[in-house]
């Protein structure tokens, strides 16, 4: 829903600026407008980098799945390592 927002904004802003801010020559109501852009802008950025970051996420899962049945983990197992390399625990319940 924000997305939609952040990107409705925009046509918005722009309308605004040539119906109401240029024909009155407000410097400062143009200045608030164009940082306005700039800022759905960098919103606009941030929103897709985590939209893109989820959506990685998502097409792990059934690859780490995968590979989870390929080293021989049953789905009650469960795989915990520590920051060293030498302790690497597996635990199965039942």
């Amino acid at each position: 829903m924000l997305a939609g927002l952040v990107m409705l904004a925009p046509p918005v802003l722009l309308g605004a600026l040539a119906d109401r801010v240029i024909p009155s020559g407000s410097g400062r109501q143009l200045l608030q407008v164009s940082l306005s852009l700039v800022l759905l802008a960098v919103l606009a950025a941030l929103l897709q980098t985590f939209q893109g970051t989820a959506l990685m996420r998502l097409e792990a899962l059934p690859s780490a799945r995968r590979r989870r049945g390929a080293l021989g983990l049953h789905a009650r197992c469960q795989r915990s390592s520590k920051t060293d390399q030498f302790s690497t625990t597996s635990r199965c319940v039942g």
